[in-house]
């Protein structure tokens, strides 16, 4: 009986074989290289053409614009736990000067690009919700979306290793723990039972534990197009528009400080501390100090379960492939 590969026990071995499985990988999808090759030579010609002949200007920097939130979406998402949240940096900043400025001047005749940016021409009416929305919806629906497909990696990692895995990963043991027991229910249980509308639901609202949606989907082999679609609809139609709409009246109206008035003392007052310390960190961040705050503290640790819990399943996958390309060598 051959020695097992295990990352902890025989880091070396195992990470040679691993990339060795990577590479006959590559080398069995050479095609997709090419194709992929391909469609970037045709991106480059494009822009470089219609630059010089300086024609479909606003049609290019459209799609740039889209491509620039859809990757920033990528990047909040795809990490792992790891990932820049590009959200709270990017995104909700500018949901917040956008919905601070037509506040302001009463007006949403502004741009948000270019050397004439966010000088606004003051009307007479406090605009609408949805208005001051609209002026952001471009940037903020390519970010939810470019958030859904960040989280395709670990699902098609955890379906290529169901399929390719002699024994079976026992995902409930994986999560079987008291700090993971709940996650374990919602997650687990809820996907098996409603699949599409379990992966709606926890894409719906802001899931630090959804790589774990994305990896149990991948395991227990839901179709991708139903895992992709419930993603992107829980994300760029619910999730996003619903932090969007929330900020925008943060800024815009005291209904929310009003709300938290009503609550008891104790509690209105840390809720109410930790909100006006979020208008001021979005609105002027230049006068909000680096401090570490209990939020801080409890964001740090339960990524840090989080991420924990990923790499694990990841050091599984890594053995799994390399153990499986040292039993084709052998």
């Amino acid at each position: 009986m051959s020695l097992q590969l295990d990352l902890f026990t025989h880091p070396q071995g195992t990470i040679i074989y691993f990339l060795k499985n990577i590479y006959s990988i590559i080398n069995k999808n050479l095609n997709y290289l090419n194709y992929l090759l391909f469609i970037s030579t045709f991106i480059f010609t494009y822009f470089s053409i219609t630059n010089y002949l300086n024609i479909l200007s606003y049609l290019n920097f459209q799609i740039i614009n889209i491509s620039y939130w859809f990757i920033l979406g990528v990047m909040s998402s795809i990490g792992l736990g790891f990932g820049v949240h590009t959200g709270f940096l990017i995104l909700f900043p500018l949901v917040s000067k956008v919905a601070i400025l037509s506040s302001e001047c009463n007006s949403t005749n502004f741009e948000i690009y270019g050397d004439d940016a966010f000088n606004c021409i003051p009307g007479n009416e406090q605009p609408k919700t949805f208005q001051i929305y609209s002026k952001i919806f471009t940037e903020s629906f390519f970010w939810a979306v470019g958030t859904a497909c960040g989280e395709i990696p670990p699902y098609w990692i955890s379906r290529f290793d169901r399929l390719n895995r002699s024994s079976s990963f026992d995902f409930t043991n994986f999560t079987n723990s008291r700090i993971m027991n709940f996650l374990n229910k919602v997650t687990i249980d809820l996907l098996l039972k409603f699949r599409f509308w379990a992966i709606l639901f926890l894409s719906s609202y802001p899931n630090a534990a959804f790589d774990l949606c994305g990896i149990a989907a991948g395991h227990y082999l839901i179709p991708f197009r139903e895992f992709i679609s419930a993603t992107i609809i829980g994300k760029a139609f619910i999730k996003t528009p619903m932090q969007c709409y929330l900020l925008i009246r943060l800024f815009t109206s005291d209904v929310i400080e009003k709300t938290i008035l009503k609550l008891p003392n104790f509690i209105s007052h840390i809720i109410l501390e930790l909100v006006n310390s979020y208008k001021l960190k979005l609105s002027k961040p230049e006068e909000v100090e680096n401090e570490f705050g209990i939020l801080t503290i409890i964001s740090f640790l339960w990524n840090s379960v989080i991420v924990l819990l990923v790499l694990y399943f990841f050091k599984s996958i890594i053995d799994t492939m390399a153990n499986n390309e040292k039993n084709k060598i052998l």
